[in-house]
């Protein structure tokens, strides 16, 4: 009965809470159906006339917001004819690919998307994940930051290839290194990177899915520690509110938020709340209760 722990739709443990009373639905609305629309709305499947979804989703610590993204990703990638949207989606966790202790920047982003993306990709194609970043993509990406070295500056990141993403999770002196790289080239780096996406596209595309969302989850658990707190949370309003354009991707995407943030992000963001245990009056709300002692039962399975 671990809470911390999100559920796949088809484990038995998951409750559909957003279904189980729909005449007083406990948290509001459906919320899986809530971000496919968004999503859905936005895919029309023509390249040229696509203008892609840019979702920002937040709530508290608890409330389920993994557990729904699993349920989301499970109704995205159906295929049109099941009541989906036929799209490959990537879902991304936060906590395995960036250090959520320290300061973020729009390149761990960038590259931990196009490594997650290649490896959802070469698998729709049947090849290798594993070679993700060895050739090809991570080449040109890697040739663009070499080649704006400074002088006393000679060590290349080509020979990480597919590790980059993970060491610049554990090294932050890599971490730093590729910034320094990306800030010098910051127009180039955003274009190649758009350029790297749009193909991965037209591969999935290829296989005979409509298209690529990616779900970026658990970045709400940025928060830093004592001595440098402030610094992450400011590091992350700078991605999300300071330059959002550079978060708008030729690809649907969906970013989990801190919910501090809210109040100081420009955009919409979905947010959602806890289960209803109780009226604004102090009256015990039922259909709250008892989705709360269903979910205690069906973990205890």
């Amino acid at each position: 009965c671990n809470p911390e722990q999100p559920l796949r739709p088809e484990e038995a443990r998951n409750v559909d809470i957003d279904n189980l009373s729909k005449d007083e639905p406990v948290r509001g609305l459906n919320w899986a159906d809530r971000l496919a629309q968004i999503i859905e709305f936005s895919s029309t499947g023509d390249p040229a006339s696509e203008q892609p979804a840019s979702v920002l989703f937040t709530g508290l610590p608890g409330s389920g917001k993994s557990t729904e993204l699993l349920r989301l990703k499970a109704r995205l990638e159906r295929r049109e004819e099941q009541g989906g949207a036929n799209l490959l989606t990537v879902l991304i966790s936060a906590e395995q690919l960036l250090d959520l202790s320290a300061t973020i920047d729009i390149s761990d982003i960038y590259v931990s998307i196009l490594f997650e993306v290649e490896r959802q990709v070469l698998l729709a194609e049947g090849k290798d994940p594993n070679d993700a970043m060895k050739d090809g993509i991570w080449t040109r990406v890697a040739s663009l930051l070499d080649g704006d070295l400074s002088l006393d500056a000679k060590a290349s990141l080509a020979y990480l290839g597919a590790s980059l993403a993970l060491e610049m999770k554990e090294n932050p002196d890599i971490r730093l290194e590729v910034r320094r790289r990306v800030e010098r080239s910051t127009s180039r780096f955003l274009r190649l990177c758009h350029t790297e996406l749009k193909n991965l596209r037209d591969r999935a595309r290829a296989k005979g899915r409509a298209g690529i969302v990616v779900i970026y989850d658990s970045l709400e658990k940025l928060r830093g520690i004592t001595a440098n707190f402030n610094d992450v949370l400011r590091s992350a309003e700078q991605l999300f509110a300071g330059e959002p354009q550079h978060l708008q991707l030729p690809v649907h995407t969906l970013f989990t938020v801190p919910p501090s943030l809210i109040l100081r992000l420009r955009t919409p963001v979905e947010f959602m709340p806890m289960v209803k245990l109780w009226t604004r009056d102090g009256q015990r709300f039922p259909p709250g209760f008892d989705v709360a002692r269903r979910i205690v039962q069906q973990r205890l399975l």
